[in-house]
């Protein structure tokens, strides 16, 4: 089977990120095309297991008000760097973790296949924070 170019994918998007930066769930009517359409898959492999993969990805926004160990925190990035290396047309993902003031941040350097890499950011803070999710340009 041959793969699709990056650059001839094309999906719709189900990521809706409102003004205040809040990620959310919808039916958008909205294509997205090319990188973004992997960079989306890797950030629901994030947000948690889906209907259609439901053994695959990692529910990020558990952790919410979680206190985390070096150990806890190691255990999470190997989860979220498994969840993104399922995602097709990923090569690599470096992902860390932090915890500071009560966030937790998964920052995650991407690079797909065609070797551009591209950063994926997702804060979960305190009960009522907003999980915000930023979708960079390659670098």
């Amino acid at each position: 089977m041959t793969r699709l170019a990056i650059a001839d994918l094309t999906d719709y998007s189900v990521i809706v990120v409102g003004a205040n930066g809040v990620v959310s769930y919808d039916l958008t009517g909205r294509k997205i095309t090319g990188a973004r359409v992997v960079l989306e898959h890797v950030l629901r492999s994030w947000l948690g297991p889906s209907v259609c993969a439901p053994d695959r990805g990692f529910d990020v926004t558990s952790l919410e008000n979680g206190d985390f160990s070096p150990n806890d925190l190691a255990t999470i990035r190997k989860l979220l760097t498994d969840a993104a290396m399922s995602v097709d047309y990923v090569l690599t993902a470096a992902v860390s973790v932090s915890y500071f003031a009560r966030t937790l941040t998964a920052t995650g350097a991407i690079t797909l296949v065609d070797g551009r890499t591209y950063a994926l950011e997702v804060p979960i803070g305190e009960v009522g924070a907003a999980i915000r999710a930023q979708l960079a340009r390659a670098a």
